[in-house]
């Protein structure tokens, strides 16, 4: 446990008003860009072909009507490619369901519910310390980090229900708003 006058002197951001306890934890941090760059390289090494920017648009099917690879569109070339394979593995996140579909699997239950969480990119003076923050619930329930990241500060995140996921998607401003007032609780200096 954290006493109220060592959470001040480890984060001196936090607001201590109201403040009970703390717990302190070891976590980790990971640059997620840079973990897919690694694994695609390690593929690569184990004989995996790995394509970028090919979109699946359709399942091939062999006579049994099992899936034996997939119909890929080059979208920065505009063609089409059959690719072959022994195995298919549906790890396309919030669109497994556009996958699923593909193989007439539209009328049961959704497998994935999509949904998008945003993270705000802060200047460090608003945490002003290498020791991270987590609430553990906020006004919704879930859990708020803030987070020293690069010489900046990581605040989030959101939750909140999208049924058509999209490839570039933009923060609402509810969301905004809600890390905003969610921090202002918390941190003396207010985003």
């Amino acid at each position: 446990m954290i006493s109220k006058g060592t959470a001040q002197d480890v984060i001196p951001v936090l607001k201590s008003k109201n403040l009970k306890s703390g717990v302190s934890y070891q976590d980790g941090q990971f640059d997620d860009s840079r973990l897919a760059l690694n694994l695609a390289q390690t593929a690569i090494q184990h004989k995996a072909v790995v394509l970028n920017y090919f979109k699946v648009v359709d399942l091939l099917k062999d006579d049994a009507n099992n899936v034996c690879g997939v119909l890929v569109l080059d979208i920065e070339t505009n063609i089409k490619h059959k690719i072959k394979s022994k195995v298919v593995i549906n790890a396309t996140g919030v669109f497994a369901n556009k996958i699923l579909k593909l193989n007439g699997r539209e009328r049961e239950p959704l497998k994935i519910v999509p949904s998008q969480g945003i993270h705000l990119v802060l200047d460090a003076s608003f945490l002003q310390s290498d020791t991270a923050i987590m609430i553990p619930k906020t006004s919704d329930g879930r859990v708020l980090f803030i987070i020293p990241w690069h010489g900046k500060v990581v605040v989030g995140t959101t939750d909140t229900p999208n049924v058509k996921p999209k490839y570039e998607p933009k923060p609402l401003a509810e969301e905004i708003d809600f890390i905003l007032n969610t921090c202002k609780v918390y941190l003396s200096n207010a985003p």
